[in-house]
């Protein structure tokens, strides 16, 4: 995994984000 830890926060920040908004409308995160 060549991920930062900068990059898997702002993924983290956007799902949570997107969850609040409309709930499952991004599902390529995979919660």
């Amino acid at each position: 995994m060549s991920l930062s830890p900068a990059r898997q926060h702002r993924l983290r920040v956007q799902a949570e984000q997107a969850a609040r908004e409309g709930g499952s409308v991004s599902p390529r995160i995979g919660l």
